[in-house]
Order: C-alpha cells, then structure tokens, then sequence
C-alpha cells in the first residue's frame, strides 16, 4: 500500500489506511497470520485505482512488505 498510495496511516496496526491517487481514504484489514483473499486483494486493486498490469509489475520485481 505503501507504494501506490500515499499518507499511510495504522503501520503497527492490523487496520491499515492509505490515500489513493484520487485523494479517497482506502482502508484495508492486515492480519500478519492470515493471507490475503483473491476478492479481497482484487478489491484492494480498484480501490487504490491502479492496474492489474501495476500491481503484478511491482509483485514480480520483488517488492515486498516491510
């Protein structure tokens, strides 16, 4: 969320809130024992407004999670 949003806010918190590219708050729930969902992650890709295309761009070249 990091890299395609900006303000993040709730690092340390299972809650986590990003701003995306059209200024709207999009929040997700991080729980770092559970996965993600297929829907939930496809959710996230329209929410945060970006492509299919970009997120397998960045999911390929190996960025990951702090």
């Amino acid at each position: 969320m990091k890299f395609f949003g900006s303000d993040l806010e709730g690092e340390d918190s299972p809650q986590l809130k990003v701003t995306n590219r059209s200024g709207k708050k999009v929040a997700v729930h991080c729980h770092p024992s559970q996965g993600l969902w297929p829907q939930a992650l496809s959710r996230l890709i329209r929410d945060l407004e970006i492509t299919r295309d970009e997120f397998w761009e960045w999911s390929n070249a190996g960025r990951k999670a702090r």
